[in-house]
């Protein structure tokens, strides 16, 4: 409940800011500043939570008007550049109670352009955590990926992308030591679908199919996740989601099912809210039922 607390204040710290630097424009916008709090929860007590600040640059304006305001971007094909910044803290419990914490930081790239069919993405993101007392040592994780996508329709969007992630760990406790490093490389095809209507209501379809790769020096094989999600606008403001996944293969920990459900608000056109829950569901005994809770707040100007 505190990270919920801080999250709200700084949103609105950035909100009040930015009202009384900005000039009103109802229709357009080109930069977002964006702030999340989530939390994440198994059924071995073994916790999660991340603190998320980001700013995003699209490369023109915005023309919002007659879309959902959460589409305009992508119906408008407006590519971004975005920075974030933010902190992890991890818990975990076994022979001993297990603390981490540490930065997070990352950035990401987008380009489309109005007149063009063709969208190329990047990203890369890094997190770096600490071992707290009776444990010595770190973990990081780097995160990378590319992706190609190509407007069928004028709001179609069909893409692959391909992911890397690398963990390296070093562990001291008492007498005895480790460094372990695990990669994971996975393949995907996405599809994205926004549909108009009249009246100012709208859908959105998202789905894919990924290929995930691991090789963490005591095991290695491959999960397929198979992923489908959808969002009702009300009207140009408001929307409600839900969403269906599926994973399995020779990772026995990560095969299950998660369903997730998302509400999105635009309060007024520069500052929307956003709440977000997901279950996990394992499969098998090897893995745990997990449940994850996410809340940001945007504003746009």
């Amino acid at each position: 409940m505190k990270g919920i607390k801080y999250v709200i204040s700084l949103s609105v710290c950035f909100f009040l800011i930015l009202c009384f630097e900005v000039i009103y424009a109802q229709d357009s916008y080109q930069t977002e500043i964006s702030a999340s709090y989530s939390r994440w929860d198994d059924e071995d007590d073994n916790k999660t939570t991340q603190y998320d600040i980001s700013a995003k640059l699209h490369f023109l304006p915005v023309n919002t008007v007659g879309h959902p305001l959460a589409e305009a971007a992508f119906l408008e094909r407006i590519g971004n550049v975005q920075l974030h910044v933010g902190k992890v803290e991890s818990k975990g419990e076994s022979i001993i109670d297990i603390e981490a914490n540490g930065p997070l930081y990352g950035a990401a790239l987008t380009y489309a352009k109005p007149d063009l069919p063709v969208v190329l993405q990047a990203q890369y993101a890094k997190i770096q955590l600490e071992f707290e007392s009776p444990l010595d040592g770190d973990v990081t994780i780097d995160d990378y990926g590319v992706g190609f996508g190509y407007f069928l329709d004028k709001s179609l969007l069909a893409g692959i992308q391909y992911g890397h992630i690398e963990t390296d760990a070093k562990i001291k406790y008492l007498t005895s030591s480790s460094e372990t490093t695990s990669k994971t490389n996975s393949y995907a095809l996405t599809a994205k679908f926004v549909r108009e209507q009249s009246g100012g209501t709208a859908y959105n379809i998202e789905g894919g199919i990924e290929i995930e790769q691991f090789d963490d020096e005591s095991d290695d094989g491959s999960n397929t996740i198979f992923g489908v999600s959808g969002d009702y606008y009300l009207n140009r403001e408001v929307s409600l989601g839900a969403g269906f996944g599926l994973n399995t293969g020779d990772d026995k920990d990560n095969e299950g099912k998660t369903v997730n459900l998302d509400f999105n608000a635009f309060l007024t056109p520069q500052f929307a809210v956003n709440i977000a829950l997901e279950k996990f569901i394992a499969d098998n005994d090897e893995g745990e039922d997990a449940d994850t809770f996410n809340v940001g707040m945007k504003v746009r100007f």
